[in-house]
């Protein structure tokens, strides 16, 4: 297929997103690694393949409709969202953040909510009666209070790092890292 077009259509990606070269043939120990995973498979030992898995959370209830707009916070929290279009927003502790709770706390930052583009959180109703917080996060730190998101990679960058030091400091292998360079070195959960 020659596609003349600049943006391709989101269905005609997913046409070619090649399900049999994303599932391993077998779940047995030993089993081949499908074709997308092979660069991982000298990692055998510390990688986890997943199939088959679905969250009922992201469900509609029998009978009721905006699914696609409570998604995104229910991927995490296994949940339903609340359904409102106030502030009275409730959804679950998201399993991300329950990591970070227990693994994170030893980081300066416990977690990172990255995004890849902004979800246009400038409406407070993103239709079917949900609140536009449920499409904008999939990070809640508790049932009430969602985690916003970054988009700017070089806000992310300061965080993890710092916005001080010179290029000199900064370079691999100047043995300037941690807090007295004006950098911070975290990883997130």
């Amino acid at each position: 297929m020659f596609v003349t077009r600049k943006a391709l259509a989101r269905r005609t990606f997913l046409r070619g997103a090649a399900p049999g070269h994303w599932e391993p043939k077998s779940s047995e120990p030993g089993f081949e690694f499908p074709f997308v995973f092979k660069p991982l498979e000298r990692h055998r030992k510390n990688v986890v393949l997943t199939t088959g898995m679905w969250s009922s959370s992201a469900e509609n209830p029998p009978g009721v409709t905006g699914a696609v707009h409570f998604v995104a916070s229910a991927f995490l929290a296994g949940v339903k969202p609340k359904k409102t279009t106030g502030a009275d927003v409730a959804v679950a502790t998201t399993l991300d953040q329950i990591l970070a709770q227990h693994i994170g706390q030893t980081n300066l930052l416990p977690s990172l909510q990255l995004a890849v583009e902004d979800p246009g959180s400038n409406s407070t109703n993103c239709g079917e009666g949900y609140s536009c917080i449920y499409t904008n996060t999939i990070s809640w730190s508790s049932p009430t209070r969602p985690l916003p998101m970054e988009i700017n990679p070089q806000v992310v960058f300061e965080k993890m790092f710092g916005s001080g030091g010179t290029a000199e400091e900064r370079a691999p292998g100047s043995g300037e890292t941690g807090p007295a360079s004006g950098q911070r070195r975290s990883s997130a959960a």
